[in-house]
């Protein structure tokens, strides 16, 4: 399939927009590949923290027929009530989705915080729900170039894992199913994993955009989604797309 591409007019993340995007959104998510199966990773790469496991609302496997299948979730307490979840996935499934209910958050102008409340607090800039949702391609399939349901997810209109370091991906953004609004959207422009805290650039047009590959070995990619609300009421998205290539 043929796609007309627009390219994006982008401009980087700088200054105050770096310290707005904040904490609430400051971790990563991934599928990481264990001798046993697949452990949920929060963080960055080379550098993952514990969580609460409990945060970890769904794991799904998809089989190239699209079907989508719910999957076990172990969770295991490590350290003052946080730790990690793992799941298993059979030979059948070619994509795993996860998402993590982050709770809720009050941005002020002294910083983040993750409360049920506002006690205490003052100079309220933004409150708001988080979600942090991840999707990984084990090998691909025709059908992973559309949405597959994902409140908010990265959709590679092309095969990522047969392209090589250097070349353009090209992606779309989208929210409920529907090309993202542009507005308060904010994506990686590379899939180099190991670039810690990577840029994100603001959308300008809910266009399909190229991303550049990074070395050989897991890629990641990741995005941001702010949904406007009433008042300062806000709802924080933040979501990946993780693939494999080779040299």
């Amino acid at each position: 399939m043929n796609y007309t591409i627009k390219r994006c007019v982008l401009f980087l993340v700088i200054g105050m927009l770096m310290v707005l995007a904040g904490q609430a959104s400051a971790h990563n998510m991934w599928f990481d590949k264990t001798e046993n199966g697949y452990e949920f990773a929060y963080g960055h790469e080379g550098k993952t923290d514990l969580y609460d496991p409990a945060r970890v609302t769904e794991i799904s496997g998809y089989t190239k027929e699209a079907k989508k299948i719910s999957l076990e979730i172990k969770r295991d307490i490590i350290k003052d009530g946080k730790g990690v979840a793992r799941t298993v996935a059979g030979n059948d499934i070619l994509l795993l989705t996860g998402n993590l209910d982050n709770k809720y958050w009050f941005h002020t102008e002294s910083g983040w915080k993750n409360s049920d409340t506002p006690d205490g607090l003052k100079d309220i800039i933004e409150e708001g729900e988080s979600f942090k949702l991840t999707k990984h391609i084990v090998k691909w399939a025709d059908f992973m170039t559309s949405p597959i349901g994902q409140k908010a997810e990265i959709v590679p209109l092309q095969n990522p894992s047969a392209l090589k370091e250097g070349q353009a991906l090209i992606i779309q953004l989208y929210f409920d199913g529907k090309p993202m609004p542009h507005k308060e959207a904010r994506v990686t422009m590379n899939s180099d994993a190991h670039i810690e805290n990577n840029e994100l650039v603001y959308l300008t047009s809910s266009d399909p955009l190229e991303v550049v590959i990074g070395p050989p070995g897991i890629q990641l990619i990741n995005a941001k989604f702010k949904l406007p609300l009433e008042g300062k009421k806000v709802v924080w998205y933040a979501f990946t797309l993780t693939f494999n290539t080779t040299k």
